[in-house]
């Protein structure tokens, strides 16, 4: 079925995203704070607190996770607004890793999303998983379910029905009751907000989605009642307190009395975003998760226009994410990124083309001369096709984005990819430079990111850059992720040397390694800022670099109080992972870049002759994974010593718990087999004897090319078949194990070989 969708609409999903994610950042210092705590310490909340708190801005957090992860549901099941309840429930186990992604892991009976997951784990299927029948009215109606549920609303603009018929089905995983009137309530709002700008209308409207004798519709009828007899939300809020206020209900964080403080919010300050989100933010309570449900409808609504008016809330965050999940392409992402993202999904729900490519002459400013690094010309690298480079970055199946691909393209306005100043650099070169996303002119009038430099002087270098992967910090939330640039890569890097007024200036890609003992920087060819015209940098990060990647970017170096500016038009990585790692000795929760479950890690036993690492998985099975969604065709190989385990091996085109391919060794049958894991269902593709015995090592090589795979083990050929047509078709690498203790020496990726 074919449905209307609006014009602007990847662009309103982008302030509805972008909405939920300040309210996210904002309420989250003062969590479960007091109203009186909070005003008393920081007055009415209208900005962000991080700072005055000593905090990091950029976090982590169930709210954003949650909503992200659990709407892949869609795109995964392939069936989209079709995808049965089921199949969400499979998303959850595909995703999470228990204790560690997504989610808040308070236990069984004290946190609602974890005892659903155990209840999924345990082999009940969803909706069951959530129900009031298998988890008590009290756990049931807990937050959860419509803290996720903002992404719902933005695949289906303008369609509340189906927003709501989609949101119902993802909410019932883990919530019933009340909690699921709660969210559909919300992704109805959001859904009604691309074609209805009225506050009292949206809110009329919503409601309708619900049975009108609940409490989340009692507590609508109420709310908006009292704030029209108040003078001020505060006295909304003690009636709130007095009759919806926690003392009401039991659980840790039932849906109530926060559903209530939003609909307040939304009544006493309908037209206004940052009025909006503090209110719910000084109300106290739930705030990260109340404040990001009120922005992302008033993002919709209001749109990236009314979200800054008052206060630049775009800036601090640079639209930074961090989203740990299983499977890590977006684990270090942007708002922009996000959001085009689901602005596909919803395309495809509604039954709509994607956009068409950009016109050609809309990527700079009409400039004709050509910069090329100092020294010879420098060439196109192999593999390279036109100005794009060839293989990355993408997903399967994806129209080509903004700028041909572009993995940054600035192409909406505020959004930087999460770029900004590198402030730990001496303070006289970091003042020196800012960032800002402004129209690059020219006929097509395409947005780009201005780099302003001024007064750079004896060759000290500034900076600009964005994360590959989210350093680790304190708080409830890991920060697992994988970088999606690696060794063997290109980053290509098209922009304008718009002016030079002073001194002289060079510009160079960087990207920044974590190395032993410390941080590497690894540099392209400079290229001399001389005036106005095009350049283009290139950096092939080389296959002995130190892995993981953590920051790539941007940095300028000048002479003589140097001033200018430059403008980046787009930013693509290309080409596939080529490198070979020692697998690093780690903690029991420390694996940077790497997706990890395990129990026990340690390194080489005494009578080990070269370096190991084990790891060990107590129950069920474990893994050690890097790479993302970006890689298709390659080759992987490790060595393996089973010390004690049921089962070992490698992983090929990981996407999650529950999709890749795998060559795996089982102790129960001495076998090596070729398996394909798909949502629970495996298939055997091949296998062969393989009489190993305990603490052997044992080299194992798995290649993918297209829909063949190819394993060897000990250097001989074992298997060389066709894959199935569905199933996955890209995705990272690295081990499993199940239910033992296995040592891996080596890691290594590269193209995949002529045999």
């Amino acid at each position: 079925m074919t449905m209307t969708i609006p014009p602007d609409y990847e662009r309103k999903v982008y302030a509805g995203l972008l909405g939920k994610v300040v309210g996210v950042y904002m309420g989250r210092p003062v969590e479960g704070w007091s109203r009186e705590r909070i005003e008393a310490e920081f007055g009415f909340v209208d900005r962000y607190l991080a700072e005055e708190r000593g905090l990091p801005l950029v976090v982590p957090d169930d709210d954003i996770s949650g909503t992200l992860t659990f709407i892949r549901a869609l795109e995964d099941s392939g069936r989209f607004a079709d995808t049965p309840d089921e199949f969400f429930g499979e998303t959850w186990l595909n995703y999470l890793i228990e204790g560690k992604t997504v989610l808040w892991w308070g236990g069984l009976g004290h946190s609602t999303e974890h005892t659903a997951y155990l209840r999924l784990k345990h082999g009940l299927r969803a909706p069951a998983s959530g129900a009031i029948a298998t988890n008590g009215r009290t756990v049931a109606e807990q937050i959860g379910a419509q803290i996720f549920i903002d992404a719902f609303g933005l695949v289906a603009p303008g369609r509340p029905d189906l927003a709501v018929a989609l949101a119902r089905r993802s909410a019932r995983v883990s919530h019933d009751g009340e909690a699921v009137h709660a969210a559909c309530v919300v992704a109805a709002l959001v859904s009604a907000a691309f074609v209805e700008h009225d506050m009292d209308r949206l809110l009329d409207s919503a409601v309708t989605f619900i049975p009108p004798d609940s409490l989340i519709a009692r507590i609508h009828r109420d709310v908006r009642t009292w704030a029209t007899e108040a003078d001020d939300w505060e006295q909304t809020f003690e009636q709130i307190r007095s009759v919806y206020g926690y003392d009401r209900y039991g659980g840790n964080c039932h849906v109530a009395p926060n559903h209530a403080v939003m609909v307040m919010a939304w009544a006493h300050a309908p037209d206004n975003f940052r009025r909006a989100l503090g209110i719910a933010t000084t109300a106290g309570w739930d705030t990260d998760c109340n404040v990001g449900n009120v922005g992302s409808v008033m993002g919709v609504r209001l749109g990236l226009e009314g979200i800054n008016r008052d206060y630049d809330f775009q800036t601090p965050c640079a639209d930074r994410l961090i989203l740990p999940t299983a499977e890590g392409t977006f684990s270090t992402s942007d708002v922009l990124t996000q959001a085009l993202r689901l602005a596909r999904i919803g395309r495809r729900v509604m039954g709509r083309p994607m956009p068409g490519p950009p016109r050609e002459g809309d990527a700079l400013l009409a400039h004709t001369e050509e910069h090329t690094p100092r020294g010879d010309v420098h060439p196109p690298f192999p593999g390279s096709q036109s100005t794009h480079l060839k293989g990355g970055p993408r997903e399967p199946n994806k129209a080509a984005g903004p700028k041909g691909g572009a993995i940054h393209h600035f192409s909406l306005p505020g959004a930087v990819h999460g770029y900004q100043v590198e402030w730990d650099l001496p303070p006289e070169s970091a003042r020196r430079v800012s960032v800002a996303n402004v129209s690059g002119g020219g006929a097509g009038a395409a947005r780009v990111l201005r780099i302003r430099f001024r007064g750079l002087e004896d060759g000290a270098p500034a900076r600009v850059s964005t994360p590959l992967l989210a350093r680790p910090r304190g708080g409830a939330y890991c920060t697992m992720g994988v970088p999606r640039l690696c060794p063997g890569m290109v980053v290509g890097l098209d922009g304008v040397d718009a002016k030079l007024t002073g001194g002289r200036a060079q510009v160079a890609l960087f990207v920044r390694a974590k190395a032993a003992g410390g941080e590497r920087l690894l540099h392209s060819e400079p290229v001399e800022l001389r005036g106005p015209g095009r350049f283009r940098l290139e950096l092939r990060v080389p296959s002995d670099a130190p892995y993981p990647l953590v920051d790539v970017g941007v940095e300028i170096t000048g002479e003589g109080r140097a001033t200018g500016e430059l403008l980046v038009d787009r930013v693509e990585f290309g080409g596939g992972p080529d490198f070979r790692i020692e697998i690093p000795r780690t903690g029991r929760d420390e694996a940077p870049g790497w997706i990890h479950d395990y129990d026990v890690a340690r390194g080489g036993f005494s009578d080990d002759p070269v370096p190991m690492l084990y790891l060990g998985k107590n129950e069920g099975h474990g893994c050690l994974v890097l790479g993302t969604r970006d890689w298709q065709d390659y080759r992987a190989a490790t060595h393996v010593k089973v010390h004690l385990a049921d089962e070992a091996g490698l992983v090929v085109r990981w996407q999650g718990w529950r999709r890749y391919l795998a060559l795996v060794w089982r102790r129960c049958d001495s076998r090596l087999r070729l398996v394909r894991r798909f949502h629970g269902a495996e298939q055997l593709l091949a296998e062969s004897a393989a009489r190993w015995g305990l603490d052997e090592l044992h080299a194992l090589a798995l290649a993918c090319r297209g829909r063949r795979a190819t394993a060897r083990c000990d250097g001989e050929a074992l298997f060389d078949v066709e894959l199935p047509d569905t199933g996955p078709d890209c995705g990272g690498a690295g081990v499993i194990f199940e239910n033992g203790l296995v040592g891996f020496r080596d890691f290594e990726v590269g193209p995949v070989s002529g045999d």
